[in-house]
């Protein structure tokens, strides 16, 4: 099991090139795939901007929400002090250190491409 942001979930099923290949690697490798509860608003934000520059269509919005949701283990309960004590003493956003927390007390790793968190926690984030 791994933590991925929305960062890789937007790979996954949105982008093309390398960054969709790596995503798909990625499951491949470890298909367990678990994010705290904001990634369905942070996922739910791209795939609307999506729908309103017409690069996407309602019927293709379903399935990727479908697929999505099967495929993402969600965690509900989160500890927000602990998030944002993490937020504020390395400089992360909320939704970012949301992702941190969950994997250090699930003491998993992290998979992201987001810089901030890389450099913040290079003892569990990853490049996929």
């Amino acid at each position: 099991m791994i933590v991925v942001d929305n960062n890789i979930l937007v790979d996954f099923w949105l982008r093309d090139g390398d960054f969709r290949l790596k995503a798909q690697e990625l499951f491949q490798r470890d298909c367990e795939w678990v994010a705290p509860s904001l990634w369905k608003y942070e996922f739910g934000k791209v795939l609307q901007d999506h729908l309103r520059e017409d690069q996407l269509s309602f019927e293709v919005r379903d399935r990727i929400w479908i697929g999505c949701l099967q495929m993402v283990h969600t965690v509900e309960d989160i500890e927000v002090l602990s998030i944002d004590d993490i937020a504020r003493s390395m400089g992360l956003t909320f939704y970012d250190a949301s992702y941190l927390w969950l994997a250090r007390c699930r003491e998993l790793q992290l998979y992201t491409r987001d810089d901030k968190i890389l450099k913040a926690a290079p003892d569990v984030a990853l490049l996929p």
